[in-house]
């Protein structure tokens, strides 16, 4: 039996001997996909009380002494059925409910979310995002009612949930009660909300937080997400930019670049260390042979980069920067709060506004 086999008859095992909860039980069932189910005597998917009738695994079929075949039964969430007798084997029989299914059905959108979240997967990645839904927290009995927000060395984020769950083991014993919105109406709710820089995606998840700016909702209100790989770049320089901004704890010099095919497309590989070996990050990129920096900020930096990486140059070099962040000023000459990718460069926007002004770029 392999491993993930014998972790969905171990995890229905504990259930049944209550060690586990109904909800962590509902949640690792989920991903499952090696159920088969019961035929009855005529070969037709067996069912008792409108319940469809499946085992974890062949081995659990094997221990039940179940007498009539079996088939596959990957997609069991989607089964017409008032419920499902899940059998493990000795000692492992649970009984789940329709409630319990439409439980199931919502982690299973939350973790096809999840996956989006920590994968970025461009247009089709976004429409599963779109979707939501997402949970944030409201405190009621605050005058006037406060959202959930984290806020260290600056930056204010949102608390965003994935799922009920995973807001509820956040909100224990707090004030804060769940607001659940699409992802239109957390891209809407961000695009107004001017003193909150990014937002915290599951922050006590299994995968770790996920961390955004603004910018990711602006472009993911129009169908895509940013941060999808291999990511669009025009020019060496700016792609230099761009890990300089994301990774400014790794020397210029330590980046190993390399091209190669992923999925059939050539790509421009860089990576914080020699490739292959444990905890090494690789980003993607478009091949380029472009050396300067291109005349606007594009798709992917952030312009609280551009403006570090002013300081300090030329006066030539500083006014090439300059120019970049032409496009993405405001009627006010301002940068726009949309067009930061990195939460800690929007909130010094919030807090030094006139850094980002284009009196200030001279």
């Amino acid at each position: 039996m392999s491993e993930a086999l014998n972790a969905v008859t171990r995890t229905l095992f504990d259930a049944v001997q209550g060690r586990v909860g109904k909800g962590p039980m509902l949640r690792a069932l989920v991903p499952h996909r090696g159920a088969l189910h019961a035929l009855d005597d005529a070969g037709q998917p067996f069912r008792t009380d409108g319940h469809a009738v499946l085992f974890t695994s062949q081995d659990a079929v094997q221990e039940s002494g179940f007498p009539n075949p079996t088939q596959p039964c990957p997609d069991w969430l989607d089964l017409d059925a008032d419920g499902i007798i899940w059998d493990g084997g000795t000692k492992s029989q649970l009984v789940m409910d329709a409630e319990d299914l439409e439980t199931c059905r919502a982690f299973r959108r939350s973790l096809d979310a999840e996956r989006a979240l920590e994968r970025p997967a461009g247009a089709v990645g976004a429409r599963r995002l779109l979707e939501g839904p997402w949970i944030v927290g409201l405190d009621a009995s605050h005058d006037p009612p406060r959202t959930a927000i984290w806020e260290a060395d600056g930056v204010r984020l949102l608390l965003v949930f994935s799922a009920m769950d995973r807001f509820e083991a956040w909100a224990a014993d707090s004030p804060f009660g769940p607001v659940t919105y699409d992802g239109a109406g957390l891209c809407g709710f961000m695009a107004e909300a001017d003193s909150i820089d990014g937002v915290c995606f599951n922050p006590e998840g299994p995968a770790g937080p996920v961390v955004v700016g603004p910018a990711f909702f602006a472009a993911l209100s129009k169908g895509s997400d940013p941060r999808t790989e291999p990511l669009p770049a025009r020019s060496i320089a700016e792609i230099r930019l761009w890990l300089k901004g994301r990774r400014p704890d790794i020397d210029q010099d330590a980046w190993v670049h390399r091209l190669d095919t992923v999925d059939g497309a050539l790509v421009a590989l860089y990576s914080d260390g020699q490739p292959g070996d444990e905890g090494v990050r690789t980003y993607a990129f478009t091949p380029v042979e472009v050396a300067e920096l291109p005349e606007t900020l594009g798709p992917i930096l952030d312009p609280g980069w551009v403006l570090e990486a002013a300081l300090g140059e030329a006066p030539a070099q500083r006014a090439a920067l300059y120019t970049m962040l032409r496009d993405s000023l405001g009627e006010d000459g301002a940068v726009r709060r949309t067009a930061f990718h990195d939460a800690r460069q929007a909130s010094l926007r919030r807090r030094f506004p006139e850094r980002f002004h284009v009196r200030a770029m001279v």
